[in-house]
């Protein structure tokens, strides 16, 4: 727990409005270690949760940025303004649903011609930005690949990185899946009784809170990385390696343990 707030007095080091940044690398390395921040302080309140489930659902979405985060650094330039076409194209999807199921009475103080000029800018936005193409030449049909084709862009660029991007994808982001959805079907946990039966204790988290806590760690500290080294703070940049070092090494602890237990 300790090493997590070392991360936050890191990232309020160097914290700083992103748009007073002169490059595109240190513009949106700003802005996801903002949003990173915020998402490591609700996961740490998730472990206050009187529900084991919690933190394996504020964990994900740190996941997530880690990998677009590294992803955007590619190109700042190019994947930074498909990423932010991205968030115009899902504000989008939810201002029609909004309108279609409430109406103009979804803020009272904006008024329709304002709405309908905002829907129109973001469409011309994500339209424009749809027609360009990406680093491979080829126009997509969305703004943003998914976190597959994100990993495996990643991986080819930087084989390097390929091993953490795996980790991250493959061993959390999708095996964390299933007990991050919301439908009941997707919550089966029981336990198995002495008499050989069984019986349904609730929703049981199939991780260590540890372990949880290491993965949150290693992600921001990921993106601690990727802030500092576009803004040249090298000294930040390895203390945020050996944060995530200190993390990765409890996950690698807790996996061997998993392991151990299964033979």
């Amino acid at each position: 727990m300790a090493a997590a707030w070392r991360l936050l007095a890191l990232a309020a080091s160097i914290s700083s409005d992103p748009y007073e940044q002169a490059t595109h690398s240190e513009f949106y390395a700003g802005l996801f270690a903002i949003r990173g921040e915020s998402l490591l302080l609700n996961f740490l309140h998730s472990l206050t949760s009187p529900g084991e489930l919690g933190p394996l659902i504020a964990v994900r979405p740190l996941v997530e940025l880690a990998i677009r985060s590294k992803w955007v650094s590619l190109d700042p330039e190019l994947h930074g303004e498909r990423w932010l076409a991205h968030s115009e194209q899902r504000d989008l999807i939810a201002i029609r649903g909004l309108l279609e199921n409430i109406g103009p009475r979804v803020n009272p103080r904006l008024p329709e011609e304002f709405i309908a000029a905002q829907v129109e800018l973001k469409t011309q936005l994500v339209d424009a930005v749809k027609r360009k193409p990406g680093r491979d030449g080829r126009v997509h049909a969305s703004p943003l690949p998914d976190l597959a084709e994100m990993v495996r862009e990643i991986s080819k660029a930087e084989p390097e990185e390929s091993l953490a991007m795996h980790q991250a994808y493959d061993g959390t982001y999708r095996g964390f899946s299933p007990w991050a959805h919301a439908e009941a079907a997707s919550f089966k946990a029981g336990v198995i009784t002495a008499e050989g039966g069984s019986r349904f204790e609730g929703d049981i988290s199939p991780f260590d809170v540890g372990t949880v806590l290491a993965v949150a760690g290693s992600m921001f500290a990921y993106v601690l990385e990727i802030l500092a080294s576009a803004r040249g703070e090298y000294g930040i940049e390895h203390q945020a390696r050996e944060i995530r070092t200190l993390f990765t090494g409890r996950q690698d602890a807790q996996s061997a343990e998993l392991a151990q237990d299964r033979t």
